[in-house]
């Protein structure tokens, strides 16, 4: 298995390089050899979202390695096999790993107690989805996120807003 991993990344490396045009020729060559491979795959990871549209800081980057993906694998007569690796119930899992190096979990159900005092304090102030009763039970899930920001921000990001 041959895994390329941040392709936008290593692309905007090597743009002074001609990295681009480059990269099609070498994709090209490593898809043929691993088509006449057994038992060789090539996994590669793309932060693109449904239609090739990126939100991410390499987003130029990994919009034109997308197409380039999809005329590759019409000259190669390959398909690629598209997968989600993030399920909704996975995104604060990634996003904690990748912004803190450290969190006290030992402290969660503290301070979502604090917020729980809050939140019946001001009860009458909140909308009828602010006062679900899962909300407690979501907040420990997505700690240290509020669940209702990691919805708005997926949601955000998912419409390219």
């Amino acid at each position: 298995m041959i895994v390329l991993d941040e392709l936008g990344e290593y692309l905007r490396k090597v743009q002074q390089m001609d990295g681009r045009d480059q990269l099609a020729a070498f994709m090209k060559a490593l898809f043929t050899a691993v088509e006449t491979t057994p038992n060789a795959a090539v996994v590669y990871t793309l932060a693109v979202q449904a239609g090739g549209k990126s939100v991410d800081a390499f987003a130029a980057e990994n919009e034109f390695l997308a197409s380039a993906m999809l005329e590759l694998e019409s000259v190669s007569g390959r398909k690629a096999t598209i997968l989600n690796p993030t399920k909704d119930d996975e995104t604060a899992k990634v996003i904690r790993r990748r912004i803190f190096s450290r969190i006290d979990d030992d402290r969660a159900a503290e301070v979502i107690g604090a917020y729980k005092a809050l939140w019946n304090t001001h009860r009458d102030s909140l909308s009828e989805e602010g006062r679900r009763p899962s909300a407690t039970e979501e907040f420990l899930l997505s700690y240290p996120f509020h669940p209702d920001m990691l919805d708005t921000l997926t949601s955000k990001t998912a419409n390219g807003d």
